[in-house]
């Protein structure tokens, strides 16, 4: 990058800190500066992906069973939303209850109803 384009980022981006903005910016060279994430940064997954995992591990649970559901590669909130929605499609709201374990490597499932 040119030497006054740098100089003129830099500027902006003091400017922006002291006010207290929040940025992401990529310069032409592909440097990122700031500690949003852009709107087109995807996971490492898709949604998809996670509601198919979410089917394929929920196995048929009794009154009073518990199910255990590893975290695998999916953040471990956006997945127990996954699981919790999932168990109310199939059985019913409040059917179900959710935790996540101590370590947070896996969601365990209680059937309550």
């Amino acid at each position: 990058m040119q030497e006054i384009k740098l100089a003129t980022l830099k500027r902006a981006l003091t400017m922006l800190d002291a006010i207290g903005a929040r940025y992401a910016i990529i310069s032409p060279d592909g440097t990122r500066f700031g500690d949003l994430k852009l709107a087109d940064e995807k996971p490492a997954y898709n949604f998809a992906e996670m509601g198919a995992y979410v089917k394929q591990k929920f196995t048929h649970v009794e009154v009073g069973e518990v199910l255990i559901i590893p975290v695998d590669k999916f953040e471990i909130d956006k997945l127990q939303s996954a699981i919790t929605s999932h168990a109310c499609k199939i059985a019913g709201k409040g059917s179900y209850t959710t935790c996540r374990s101590k370590d947070k490597t896996q969601i365990e499932i209680l059937r309550l109803a």
